[in-house]
C-alpha cells in the first residue's frame, strides 16, 4: 500500500566516489520505493554515479546552494509523504539502520525520528544536529524558509518540530559513522566546509 512506502532523499555534493555505496544500500529496503539524490552543484561525477547505481530520480542543481535548499527540492520531487534523509557521505550504512529508523517512525507514530550515527562521538553529544531521519514529506513543505537554510536544516526541524509540537523520536544507529571532510575534499576546501558547517550551527 502507498501509505506504507518511503522516499529516500540523499542531497549529495562531489560525492562521486560515496553516493552509490549508499545508494546500493538504500535499494535494498523492501519499503523504499523511491531514491532521489539531489546534485547540489556537484562538479565532478556525483550525476553520473547516481544514476548508474540505480537512482529513482536524480535532480541535478546547476549551482552549490547548500543542504537546506537540496532536500528541499528534492522532498518536493518525492512521491511519498514518508521522506528518509540520508546524508551522501555515510561510512558504514547497513540495511539494519534503515529498517531501525522505519521501525522506530512506524511503530510510535511519530512525525520526525532522528538517527545518531552511533559511530560519531559529536553526535553522541548533540544528537539534534544529525541529518538521518525521517520526516512527513508534508511536514518540510510548509517550511519554505528551509530553501536557505544550509547546514542549519537539522536545526530548523528541531525549531519546527519544538514549537509545533511534532512527535519526535531518537534512534541510535550502532557503527555508523561520517567519512571526514579531510578525506573528501582538498586540505582548503575542507576547512572551508567544516568552518562553514560549525557557523551555520552557532
Amino acid at each position: 500500500m502507498k501509505e506504507n512506502n518511503f522516499s529516500c532523499v540523499i542531497p549529495a555534493y562531489n560525492e562521486e566516489k560515496r553516493i552509490s555505496k549508499v545508494v546500493n544500500v538504500v535499494k535494498e529496503h523492501r519499503l523504499v520505493k523511491e531514491i532521489v539524490v539531489v546534485s547540489d552543484g556537484s562538479v565532478d561525477n556525483t550525476v553520473e554515479e547516481a544514476k548508474l547505481s540505480g537512482a529513482t530520480k536524480v535532480i541535478e542543481l546547476k549551482n552549490n546552494l547548500g543542504k537546506g535548499a537540496a532536500v528541499y527540492y528534492g522532498v518536493k520531487e518525492a512521491v511519498f509523504d514518508k521522506i528518509i534523509l540520508l546524508d551522501a557521505d555515510l561510512d558504514n550504512l547497513r540495511i539494519d539502520h534503515l529498517a531501525l529508523l522505519i521501525s522506530t517512525f512506524e511503530t510510535n507514530n511519530l512525525d520526525m525520528v532522528v538517527g545518531i550515527l552511533g559511530g560519531d562521538f559529536f553526535q553522541k553529544i548533540n544528537p539534534s544536529v544529525s541529518g538521518q531521519r525521517i520526516v512527513k514529506k508534508s511536514l518540510i513543505l510548509k517550511h519554505h524558509e528551509l530553501l536557505n537554510s544550509g547546514f542549519k536544516l537539522e536545526l530548523l526541524l528541531n525549531y519546527y518540530a519544538l514549537i509545533e509540537k511534532w512527535a519526535v523520536g531518537y534512534v541510535e544507529l550502532p557503527d555508523l559513522k561520517h567519512n571526514l571532510k579531510i578525506f573528501k575534499y582538498s586540505l582548503k576546501e575542507a576547512f572551508k566546509k567544516e568552518a562553514e558547517y560549525f557557523i551555520d550551527l552557532f
